[in-house]
């Protein structure tokens, strides 16, 4: 799945992961934007996280 350009600042965002109490596993998927550090919803997994940061207005 591609990650859409920052809806902010329309900069490159990218996905990475890490700890989160989040969720039992304490693992969870972040997509972030470099240029201005907004990030979507935290995702179980990558395509979770990434299609949190394309979500546009209610649109996927």
């Amino acid at each position: 799945m591609k990650i859409k350009p920052c809806p902010f600042c329309g900069g490159k965002a990218w996905a990475y992961s890490g700890s989160t109490y989040h969720f039992e596993s304490g693992f969870g998927w972040i997509c972030a934007c470099k240029a201005c550090d907004a990030q979507g919803e935290i995702g179980k997994t990558k395509a979770e996280a990434i299609k949190n940061l394309n979500r546009r207005d209610g649109k996927e």
